[in-house]
């Protein structure tokens, strides 16, 4: 499953996870670890094709609440980033390492930047 992050490092910010419940990476299948980065690489292009500002892009995974895991459960997040987005990028990651929910982006908004995303999608 896809779906925004509600409190989004940057505009375009994708949460992916398994439909079966698992905590660590370790815990998937092969099959099932494939498939996510094969959508997450599907999820990139998408971004890279719309509207979305696309210069490179993160793809980070907290396996475990030693590595920052809120949520006992995989999830990848799939962050687009421009040339000189450091500063806030940064600042962003920050304030979501101190709050888990950081500053919420209005239902709308994410609505539309998913709409988007996904009228790319191949």
């Amino acid at each position: 499953m896809a779906f925004m992050d509600i409190a989004p490092i940057k505009l375009g910010h994708v949460l992916l996870i398994p439909k079966r419940h698992a905590t660590y990476l370790n815990e998937l299948t092969d099959e099932e670890r494939e498939h996510l980065f094969r959508l997450a690489y599907l999820i990139l292009e998408a971004q890279r094709n719309c509207e979305i500002a696309w210069d490179g892009a993160n793809l980070l995974v907290n396996d475990g609440t030693a590595a920052n895991q809120h949520i006992p459960h995989v999830h990848l997040h799939i962050v687009p980033r421009t040339k000189g987005d450091k500063l806030q990028v940064l600042a962003r990651f920050a304030t979501s390492m101190v709050n888990i929910f950081g500053q919420r982006m209005p239902r709308e908004h994410l609505d539309n930047v998913a709409a988007q995303i996904r009228s790319c999608l191949g």
